[in-house]
C-alpha cells in the first residue's frame, strides 16, 4: 500500500509503565454478527441487567471488551450495551477501505443527501460491511457505522485477525525496526491484517490507525481467517521429548530440556485445535512415556504427522543454533524432509538463532513412526546465549507459533 498513517507523537515512558502495570481492556477489531432473530442489548454483562434495546438477526456489532461470556459492543447507531456472546458469531468484513483524500465525510446513508455523521482523515482504515452504488457501509473509528464514498478510498483485502501476545508491541511506520515508532499496543488487542512483508504484518486497529508489527509477537485467530486453515481435519501428534525422571539436556544454569519441550508443546496444541486439527499429545505433564509408547501412540492414533520437540546440548559450550531432523530411509522420507524444512525455516525466522539446517538421523521416534515425522532441536541449552533465549516464556510462544506456521505451510 502506498499510504500508511504516521502518528508523530511517541507514547510517553510513564504511560508505557502504567500499561504494563495495569493494562486496560483492548478494543477489538473483529466485528460480531447477531445469530438470534432478536437479541437483547443490556446495561451490563448479565440477564439481571435491564434491556436497553434489541438488535435483529445479522446486525453487525463492534465489540469493546468481553466479560464472563458477554461482550460490551457498539451498535450501528453508535450506542453501547452488553450482549450475550452465545448469540453472536465472528464476522469477516469484505475488505478494509483506506481514505485516500485529506478528509472524507461519513454519512448516515449511501448518498450525499444523507447527513454527515463524522469525518475520516487520510489513511484511516475502516472495515467494509457492504457496498451500494459505489458507497461503502463501514465501521467508524468510534465503533458505530456510516457510509463513505468508495471512489475516495483504496480497498485492501482482509487477510485475517491477530491478537497481540506481548505486554507492549511496537507499531511502526514500516516493515522493520529501523522505521519510526508509531504507537505501542497492549496485550490482547485484536488487529486486522492487511498485508505482509517478510516477518512483518501490516495491520489496522479498531480506531482506523494502521502500521506494521512483527509477526513474532501476535497470534493468528485461525477460526476467523478468511482462508480456511489447511490444518483443518488433520490429526497431528505432538511429542514433548523426555519428561518425568528423564530431564533431557540440562543447561548452563540448570534449565531442563523437558521443561522447555513441554512449555512449547502446551502453547502449540491450542493453536492447532483452533485451526481445526485434532491434537494428540504424548504427554501433557511431567511424566516420561517410553520411546516405544510414543511411537505406538502415534501409529495407532491415525495421525497425519508426528512432531517431536527437543532442545540440544553439546560438550563444547560454543555449539549453538537450531536444527531439525528427519529419517532418510523410511517410506515417508520425502514428505518428512519437506516437513522438516518448513519447521526449520519458521523456527529460525522466529527465534533468531543460528540456522544449522535440516539433517538426517535415525532417532527412534522418527525412524519408527509410520507417518511423515520430524524432530526439532530448538537450541543448545549448553550455550549461554541459546539457553537464555529458551528460558523466556515469550520464546515458548514464538516457537509454538513458528511450528504452527511450518505445519500450515507443509499442508498448503
Amino acid at each position: 500500500m502506498s499510504r500508511i498513517l504516521r502518528i508523530k507523537k511517541y507514547i510517553p515512558l510513564l504511560l508505557a509503565v502504567l500499561l504494563l502495570a495495569a493494562p486496560a481492556a483492548a478494543a477489538a477489531a473483529q466485528p460480531l454478527a447477531v445469530t438470534a432473530n432478536l437479541l437483547n442489548v443490556r446495561s451490563g454483562p448479565g440477564t439481571n441487567h435491564s434491556i436497553l434495546t434489541q438488535v435483529q438477526l445479522h446486525t453487525v456489532l463492534s465489540p469493546l471488551e468481553e466479560q464472563d461470556g458477554w461482550a460490551r459492543v457498539v451498535l450501528p447507531d453508535g450506542s453501547r450495551g452488553w450482549v450475550s456472546l452465545s448469540f453472536t458469531t465472528p464476522f469477516l468484513p469484505e475488505c478494509y477501505a483506506e481514505v485516500a483524500v485529506a478528509v472524507l465525510n461519513a454519512r448516515g446513508g449511501p448518498g450525499v443527501n444523507h447527513g454527515i455523521l463524522t469525518q475520516l482523515k487520510q489513511g484511516t482504515a475502516a472495515a467494509v460491511l457492504k457496498e451500494q452504488d459505489g458507497w461503502f457501509n463501514v465501521i467508524l473509528p468510534e465503533g458505530g457505522q456510516g457510509w463513505i464514498a468508495g471512489w475516495f478510498t483504496e480497498a485492501t483485502p482482509l487477510q485475517g485477525y491477530v491478537a497481540v501476545t506481548a505486554a507492549l508491541l511496537n507499531l511502526r511506520s514500516g516493515a522493520g525496526t529501523n522505521f519510526q515508532l508509531v504507537d505501542q499496543l497492549p496485550r490482547g488487542e485484536s488487529l486486522a491484517v492487511l498485508g505482509r512483508q517478510g516477518n512483518w504484518l501490516r495491520v489496522a486497529r479498531a480506531n482506523g490507525a494502521t502500521g506494521w508489527v512483527s509477526d513474532g509477537f501476535v497470534a493468528w485467530n485461525s477460526s476467523n481467517n478468511p482462508a480456511k486453515s489447511p490444518l483443518a481435519g488433520k490429526t497431528i501428534v505432538i511429542d514433548p521429548g523426555h519428561g518425568g525422571p528423564d530431564p533431557g539436556a540440562v543447561g548452563i544454569t540448570g534449565y531442563r530440556e523437558k521443561v522447555v519441550n513441554l512449555a512449547v508443546a502446551l502453547e502449540l496444541a491450542p493453536m492447532l485445535r483452533d485451526a481445526g486439527a485434532t491434537v494428540l499429545m504424548t504427554r501433557w505433564s511431567d511424566w516420561g512415556p517410553s520411546l516405544w509408547e510414543r511411537v505406538n501412540f502415534a501409529n495407532t492414533g491415525g495421525a497425519d504427522l508426528f512432531v517431536s520437540i527437543h532442545a540440544n546440548a553439546h560438550p563444547q559450550s560454543w555449539a549453538n543454533g537450531i536444527e531439525t531432523y528427519y529419517y532418510a530411509y523410511g517410506a515417508n522420507s520425502a514428505r518428512s524432509r519437506l516437513l522438516a524444512g518448513h519447521l526449520q525455516q519458521q523456527l529460525v525466522a522466529a527465534l533468531g538463532l543460528k540456522d544449522l539446517g535440516v539433517k538426517t538421523a535415525g532417532f527412534y521416534v522418527i525412524a519408527n513412526t509410520r507417518m511423515p515425522s520430524a524432530l526439532v532441536e530448538l537450541g543448545f541449552l549448553s550455550h549461554y546465549g541459546d539457553e537464555a533465549v529458551l528460558r523466556q516464556p515469550q520464546t515458548h510462544r514464538r516457537a509454538a507459533e513458528a511450528l504452527f506456521r511450518g505445519l500450515e505451510n507443509y499442508f498448503k
